[in-house]
C-alpha cells in the first residue's frame, strides 16, 4: 500500500494544483482572445491602405488603360510606404497596376481588403485589392507566451511554497496535540498541550487541555475513593476478624456474647457502607434519574416523614412538618428525591439527643422550591461544613454514631441531577440542611431523563 503523503506536501500540491489552473485558465483566455484582436488590427490598417490609394487614384482624375502607366509609381510608392501590396483591375478583372510584394513573408499579414474603384459620376470602373501588411503582435505575442510562462513557473513555486508554510504553521498546533495526546495514552494525565496558533487553535488547545485535566481529576478521585473506600472497609472488617478470631479461641469465655455483639455490629456497618458504596456508583455511572415526572413534594415529604416517625418516637425526637407552598411539583426521579429526603432526616435523628426535635419546612420562590430540614442536635463545626459532602468524611466527634460518610454525597449527586443545589448551615442550635429544586413547569409531560 503507497504511504499516504503528509498533510503538508498535500496543501502545499493542492496550492500549486489551483495556481497552475488559474495560469493554464488565463493562458487560454489570451490565446482565445488575443489572434481576432490583431486580426482586427491587421483589417484595419488594410482599410487604411485602401482609402489613401483610392484617394490617390480620385486626386489622378480615374482609372483606365491610359492612365495606369502614370498612376503605377504612385500606387508603388504607396505600396512601398504602407508595406502592402496593391492591385488595380478593370471591371473585367484585368491587373492594371500590380505594385509586387513587399518585405519578409514571414513579417507580413495574410489579411487582404477589397473595395471597389467608382468614378465621379458613380460607375464602378474597376476595384483594388491590397494585402499584406505588417503582422501585427507576432513580437508581442511572443512577448506575452514567454511572460505567461515565467509567471506560471512563478506563481506555482510561490503558491506551493505558500502552501507549505501555511501547512506547517495549521499542523504545528496539530503535532503538539498528537505528542500531548500520545504521552496521554502512555499513562502521563499530567501532560498538556501547548496554547500556540490562531484562534481555532488555541481554542482547540485549551479545550483539549480543560479535558486532560478533568480526566487527571477523575482518576486521582478515583484513586482517593478507592483507597478511603478500601480504607472504610477495611477497619470493621479487621475488627470483625479480630473478635471472630478471639470467639474461635475461647468458646467458653463469658465475654462471648460481647463479642459476637460486635461482631454483628461490625457486619451491620460494612453492610451499610457496601449498600451506600453501590448506590453513589449507580448515581454517578448510570444517573441519579431514570424517570422523570411531576412529584407532589408535600407528598414525598409525608412519605419520607413517615418512614422515620416511628424511629424518631422511640428516640423521643418530635418531628415536625411545616408547609408553606401547598400544591407544588417538581419535575424529577420520585425515588431519588425520597432517598435524598430519607438520608437527610435519617442524619438529623443520628445527630439530636433525645427530647430535642427535628423539622422540615416546605416554601416556594422564585420558580424554586426550599425543602429545609432543621435538627436541634450537636451541630458542625465551622471548619468542617466545606467538606461534609465529600465521600466518606466524617465531622469530628461523630465517630462512635454509627454511618459510612456517604449519605450526604449521595443527597448532592441526587440534588445535581435533578439541577438544584443543596446547603448547610450549624450554629449552637443545631444543623440546617437546605435543598432547592426547580418547580415543574405547567404542562410538563414526563420523560425518561433530565
Amino acid at each position: 500500500m503507497p504511504k499516504a503523503r503528509s498533510f503538508r506536501s498535500r496543501l502545499a500540491l493542492g496550492y500549486a494544483g489551483i495556481a497552475l489552473l488559474t495560469v493554464l485558465l488565463l493562458g487560454a483566455i489570451l490565446a482565445l482572445a488575443l489572434p481576432p484582436y490583431f486580426a482586427q488590427v491587421e483589417q484595419n490598417y488594410l482599410r487604411s491602405a485602401t482609402a489613401d490609394a483610392l484617394n490617390h487614384l480620385k486626386e489622378a482624375g480615374g482609372l483606365g488603360p491610359a492612365k495606369s502607366g502614370s498612376l503605377a509609381p504612385t500606387v508603388r510608392r504607396i505600396a512601398l510606404a504602407d508595406r502592402v501590396r496593391i492591385r488595380v483591375s478593370d471591371p473585367a478583372g484585368n491587373v492594371l497596376i500590380d505594385s509586387g510584394p513587399v518585405g519578409d513573408p514571414a513579417s507580413v499579414s495574410t489579411q487582404s481588403h477589397t473595395e471597389p474603384v467608382v468614378s465621379a459620376d458613380g460607375r464602378s470602373v474597376g476595384r483594388i485589392d491590397v494585402t499584406g501588411g505588417p503582422k501585427q503582435g507576432a513580437g508581442l505575442t511572443a512577448s506575452i507566451g514567454w511572460a505567461w510562462g515565467v509567471a506560471c513557473l512563478f506563481a506555482v513555486g510561490i503558491s506551493a511554497a505558500s502552501g507549505y508554510a501555511l501547512a506547517r504553521r495549521v499542523s504545528k498546533p496539530i503535532a503538539e496535540l498528537t505528542r500531548a495526546s500520545n504521552q496521554m495514552a502512555r499513562g502521563d494525565l499530567s501532560v498538556r498541550a501547548e496554547v500556540t496558533g490562531d484562534t481555532e487553535a488555541r481554542a482547540l488547545a485549551t479545550a483539549f487541555n480543560e479535558m486532560a485535566q478533568g480526566n487527571e481529576n477523575t482518576f486521582v478521585s478515583l484513586k482517593r475513593f478507592i483507597g478511603d473506600a478500601a480504607h472504610e472497609i477495611g477497619t470493621p472488617l479487621t475488627a470483625l476478624q479480630a473478635d471472630l478470631e478471639l470467639a474461635r479461641e475461647s468458646p467458653a469465655d463469658p465475654t462471648l456474647p460481647d463479642l459476637l455483639d460486635r461482631s454483628l455490629a461490625h457486619a451491620a456497618r460494612i453492610g451499610i457502607l457496601t449498600r451506600d458504596l453501590l448506590v453513589l456508583s449507580r448515581l454517578e455511572s448510570v444517573g441519579a434519574v431514570t424517570e422523570v415526572r411531576c412529584v407532589d413534594v408535600a407528598g414525598l415529604v409525608a412519605d419520607a416523614v413517615d418512614s422515620v416517625s416511628s424511629r424518631a418516637e422511640q428516640s423521643e425526637i418530635e418531628l415536625a412538618v411545616e408547609d408553606r407552598a401547598r400544591g407544588v411539583q417538581v419535575a424529577g426521579d420520585p425515588a431519588s428525591l425520597s432517598r435524598a429526603l430519607q438520608n437527610l432526616l435519617d442524619n438529623a435523628l443520628k445527630f439530636t439527643p433525645a427530647g430535642g426535635s427535628v423539622s422540615i419546612s416546605i416554601a416556594s420562590r422564585d420558580g424554586w422550591v426550599s425543602l429545609r430540614v432543621h435538627d436541634t442536635g450537636c451541630g458542625i463545626a465551622p471548619d468542617d461544613i466545606p467538606h461534609v459532602f465529600k465521600r466518606f468524611y466524617r465531622a469530628r466527634g461523630v465517630t462512635p454514631v454509627p454511618g459510612s460518610g456517604l449519605g450526604l454525597a449521595i443527597v448532592k449527586a441526587i440534588v445535581d441531577a435533578h439541577r438544584g443545589d443543596v446547603s448547610v448551615s450549624s450554629d449552637v442550635n443545631g444543623t440546617t440542611v437546605e435543598v432547592r429544586l426547580p418547580l415543574a413547569a405547567e404542562g410538563f409531560l414526563p420523560v425518561t431523563s433530565l
